[in-house]
């Protein structure tokens, strides 16, 4: 969802208080899942499939670091067999 609001891998790092490595990871396993070459990709495929909300992610200030989750944990990671709409 950070990814979605276009800060870039180490500002997401600094904001959920991970390491880059971590966050750059994250981001290459959602998008092997979701067989996407590049950000922008995922991330429409992630509003598309609902496993993003846009609207509802507007105000993840209000919520503690604790309280938050790494990018591509909070996907719902689905694989979609060959054929079936990806």
């Amino acid at each position: 969802m950070l990814a979605g609001r276009g800060l870039k891998d180490l500002a997401i790092a600094g904001e959920l208080g991970l390491s880059y490595k971590t966050v750059t990871h994250y981001l290459a396993d959602a998008r092997k899942r979701y067989r996407v070459p590049n950000r922008e990709q995922l991330i429409i495929r992630a509003v598309v499939d609902g496993a993003l909300h846009p609207a509802r992610h507007r105000s993840m200030r209000k919520y503690s670091r604790i309280e938050r989750i790494p990018p591509a944990c909070s996907l719902r990671m689905h694989t979609h067999p060959a054929g079936e709409g990806a």
